[in-house]
């Protein structure tokens, strides 16, 4: 797909790591979670993956978030209404060098909203996923081109874009 006009475009890759138990998370390094903007929890049963929450972080490491009251309330929920599933954590490595770049930091976590807004409303069709914001509208300000790589074998999509593109 190409941009009409390709200055006005994001250009954005999210790298997704192998999964972990979800509470391996809480023993990763700082260093090890830096760069993670993004994350997904996931239940696996047998072989299979679905897809329940994504998030982001730009202020604090995933473990951290993870430990946020509403996360404890999520996981209870999630465990309770699959039992049958084990949770699991994927970073989402932000390998854009081009985000990486941005110097005014509040433009930064506005780009990094604007993707986890993507990926929430373009996965919302699945039954498990969880998140409340972003499923029925968007806040999305700029136009992006994202492309997700590494393990998304729960479905996630491969390309998703935002604004006026074209294929030809």
């Amino acid at each position: 797909m190409d941009r009409v006009w390709t200055e006005d475009v994001y250009y954005a890759q999210i790298s997704w790591r192998k999964p972990i138990l979800y509470d391996e998370v809480f023993q990763l390094s700082s260093a090890a979670q830096k760069k993670a903007y993004f994350y997904k929890v996931l239940g696996r049963f047998g072989q299979s993956y679905s897809l329940m929450y994504v998030g982001k972080v730009y202020k604090q490491d995933v473990s951290t978030r993870l430990l946020n009251g509403d996360h404890a309330f999520k996981r209870n929920s999630w465990q309770a209404e699959h039992k049958r599933h084990t949770l699991m954590i994927s970073l989402g490595d932000l390998v854009s060098e081009h985000f990486l770049d941005i110097k005014r930091e509040k433009n930064r976590e506005r780009m990094i909203d604007d993707l986890e807004s993507m990926l929430i409303y373009s996965h919302s069709y699945h039954l498990k996923f969880k998140n409340k914001k972003n499923i029925g509208s968007h806040r999305i300000m700029f136009e992006y081109y994202l492309r997700n790589s590494g393990f998304i074998k729960e479905g996630m999509l491969r390309e998703l874009s935002y604004g006026m593109f074209y294929k030809g």
